[in-house]
């Protein structure tokens, strides 16, 4: 009874440690960062989203390149050349004369005559001047291809586009679910130096006890033992903590120095859920709202454009041209008179070359194969989609049951430790016991932060699964 007096006086120093809740929200700050704020950070600063947007702007370039298609090809051309002397040809009936075309009086063939002339021959002009211009009109190209094109590259565009905003969409999930995990780590944290400093009171505790004569030197040792698990404990609880906080800083593109406060208090209770009841309610949804899915449409819309254009490659082609010159010597002038004349020339020309035909089929094949591969592509994203949203489902699912659970039994294992500390400070539990409690305490309080994060994360992943996010982004 007196050594039991004893221990209670060297015991009742002991101080009163905050709990889990008070402590974490010690570091709560009003200005902090919150998971929001890490998650537009991030699609501002995303590798992915860059490259993606990227992809986009270059789509939308293919997009323009094809409207030029409409666009007739008009050609513009000037050149002048200077000819070597040469001794004109002379034309006539033989070797005695030649020959003359000239305006005369009416006759049996006209007012154009031929007269015998000696030595004629036609000028020949050193400096030769031209000036062309000329359109050239692809009709048919218009209907079987440049057409076709300009439908590819639209459903082409509207697929990178929705693929730039999934890429913002994930990359705001992806961002929230690492500043959860950021909040993890320095949460547990927060649990392990609770840990600690439990341990180093036991032990300090025991030692008292020990002077006391209340314990046996194998009770110290067992303490101290105790401290020191508890320190690689706290040593991996930073470890981790530092891991997650370089992670978000890579999210969020942060310099390495720039401090990151705590904004969001995860001791709240999460937000609710709606309208989670239904797993197949919930599959409907994603696939009507899932921006992956709308792109593989496109892209397969975009795809049947294309093989519609490979048609074109067996069928004979309808152009129309025309062309203005003004040169000097004109060639339609005969003879030339060393002058500038005008002329114009219009016309249309079918053309088709059989030898494309194998080329186009093999085109057409290929066509064909894409579209069934992106077909195949959509399905497996259905599939894929369909096991997400399962999986968040369920993990909300167990993460809201977690919530309860846990907290029932950090009350447990509070109350359980202060009452073997109680017991031990009157000599009615032994140190393994109250290092037994001391343990569990710990672990419960590891789970109810777990459970907390868990359950804001099932949230994200949720309303990313099923597309709910969809607002959040351009």
């Amino acid at each position: 009874m007196i050594s039991a007096l004893i221990l209670s006086v060297a015991l009742s120093q002991s101080p009163q440690e905050p709990s889990l809740e008070d402590a974490w929200r010690s570091m709560v700050k009003a200005d902090g960062l919150t998971s929001k704020q890490a998650a537009a950070r991030a699609v501002e600063t995303s590798r992915d989203v860059e490259a993606k947007q990227a992809a986009r702007d270059a789509t939308e370039a293919n997009l323009h390149a094809a409207q030029f298609g409409f666009i007739p090809k008009v050609t513009a051309s000037a050149a002048y050349t200077r000819v070597s002397e040469i001794t004109p040809p002379a034309l006539g009936l033989g070797d005695e004369g030649r020959f003359v075309v000239v305006k005369g009086p009416p006759g049996p063939v006209g007012d154009r005559q031929l007269f015998a002339a000696p030595d004629f021959t036609f000028p020949v002009f050193l400096d030769n001047g031209l000036l062309r211009a000329g359109i050239a009109i692809p009709v048919s190209d218009y209907f079987l291809r440049t057409l076709h094109q300009v439908t590819a590259a639209s459903h082409s565009l509207e697929a990178a586009d929705l693929d730039a905003r999934a890429s913002k969409l994930k990359a705001s999930a992806d961002a929230r679910i690492t500043y959860y995990q950021w909040i993890r780590g320095r949460s547990q944290q927060v649990v392990a130096a609770q840990a600690l400093s439990l341990a180093t009171g036991r032990a300090d505790d025991v030692k008292h006890a020990f002077e006391a004569g209340g314990v046996s030197r194998a009770d110290v040792l067992r303490a101290e033992s105790l401290v020191e698990s508890t320190r690689l404990l706290m040593t991996r609880a930073e470890s981790a903590a530092s891991i997650s906080e370089e992670a978000l800083r890579i999210a969020m593109r942060t310099e390495p120095g720039q401090p990151l406060a705590i904004g969001e208090d995860v001791f709240t209770a999460p937000e609710a859920v709606s309208d989670v009841s239904d797993i197949e309610k919930l599959v409907h949804e994603a696939a009507s709202r899932r921006l992956e899915l709308k792109s593989v449409s496109q892209a397969k819309e975009a795809l049947d454009s294309q093989r519609a254009t490979a048609w074109a490659g067996m069928l004979p082609r309808l152009d129309a041209t025309a062309s203005a010159v003004y040169a000097n010597p004109n060639q339609r002038y005969i003879p030339n008179d060393g002058k500038w004349h005008f002329t114009w020339d219009v016309g249309a020309a079918i053309t088709w070359t059989p030898t494309d035909i194998p080329s186009a089929h093999a085109q057409l094949v290929g066509a064909d194969a894409r579209v069934r591969q992106t077909e195949a592509q959509r399905a497996a994203l259905e599939d894929a989609l369909r096991l997400e949203v399962r999986q968040a489902w369920l993990a909300l699912r167990e993460s809201d049951a977690a919530l309860s659970s846990t907290q029932k039994g950090l009350s447990s294992a509070e109350e359980g430790y202060r009452v073997r500390q109680d017991l031990f400070r009157n000599g009615r539990a032994t140190t393994v016991e109250v290092i037994d409690a001391a343990n569990e305490l710990t672990r419960a309080r590891f789970e109810s932060v777990n459970a907390r994060i868990d359950a804001r994360v099932a949230r994200v992943r949720l309303e990313h699964a099923t597309g709910r996010d969809i607002a959040e982004v351009n």
